[in-house]
């Protein structure tokens, strides 16, 4: 076969070849001549330009074809000829890595690679849970040094809220359905009224609320968002007195490979699964 000297067709880039995940110094192999498997042929056909092959349309995709040039027909025996037509893009070192990260999709103890702060909640959440008596988990925030200096969060909470109201007063049909989700809180025991000293404000955290709308919503069209990051007179927010844990949740490929794993897989909502644990009664007034 005579060497490519002249640019093939730029239309042969976009060929699916029967072979195109070829990885590093993996041979290729292409026909040089016809073969009975006429039955496996298209009719698609790229030239990749003067006595060069050209691209076949078969069953298993495009196929690399071609004749001999009349110089190695003359010639008594058969010579073997090689032809590179693409490049593997991903090496055996990738591939290893990802069956690495298939291999370690549930890693048993990841407490080892959890930074200082992390493996504190880890340490903070095993030493602190504990179940009530109908089965509902019992945790502690997991508070850093700066709760000591929180401050005062009530005069700002209150300007939030007698703002809300006037918002909640221009617009009958967001006020009766903020009005209905806080009945809910309460029917759902999930917020219940408290006794407060005022000469103690300091040692409570009020956290203001707002409305989210979602018109596209089919169930929950308003939400009431409480702003854990609204600062007190010390710049400080509760959640910056809070210290940050790990990601528990698993990634959404592990996912996918757990669901996979069973012929059988049985999926459900868990209603408000957050609100159904419940925080230790002296870590409540930080979320009044």
């Amino acid at each position: 076969m005579p060497k490519a000297k002249n640019k093939t067709d730029s239309s042969a880039s976009y060929a699916d070849l029967e072979n195109s995940s070829v990885i590093e110094n993996e041979t290729l192999n292409a026909n040089l001549t016809e073969n009975p498997g006429l039955s496996m042929i298209g009719n698609n056909r790229i030239s990749m330009g003067r006595r060069l092959p050209m691209l076949i349309e078969s069953r298993f995709g495009y196929v690399l074809t071609g004749d001999m040039s009349p110089q190695v027909l003359s010639l008594n025996k058969t010579l073997p000829a090689f032809v590179h037509c693409c490049v593997g893009e991903l090496t055996l070192n990738n591939n290893l890595s990802k069956l690495w990260e298939l291999d370690n999709v549930r890693p048993k103890d990841q407490i080892s690679l959890l930074s200082e702060e992390e493996r504190e909640c880890e340490i903070h959440f095993r030493e602190n849970v504990r179940k009530s008596k109908d089965g509902r988990f019992i945790v502690k925030i997991p508070f850093n040094e700066k709760i000591q200096n929180i401050g005062d969060s009530y005069s700002s909470a209150l300007n939030r809220f007698l703002n809300l109201e006037r918002r909640l007063s221009k617009d009958k049909i967001v006020r009766d359905q903020y009005v209905n989700f806080m009945k809910e809180y309460e029917n759902l025991k999930h917020m219940t009224k408290i006794n407060i000293n005022p000469s103690e404000l300091n040692k409570y955290f009020f956290l203001p609320h707002h409305p989210v709308l979602r018109a596209d919503s089919i169930t929950t069209r308003l939400r009431v968002v409480f702003d854990g990051s609204a600062k007190a007179t010390t710049d400080l927010s509760i959640n910056d007195c809070q210290k940050n844990g790990p990601v528990v949740q698993h990634d959404f490929f592990s996912i996918l490979i757990q669901f996979r794993e069973h012929s059988v897989a049985i999926i459900a909502d868990c209603e408000k699964q957050y609100r159904q644990i419940l925080v230790s009664p002296k870590d409540r007034w930080y979320q009044i």
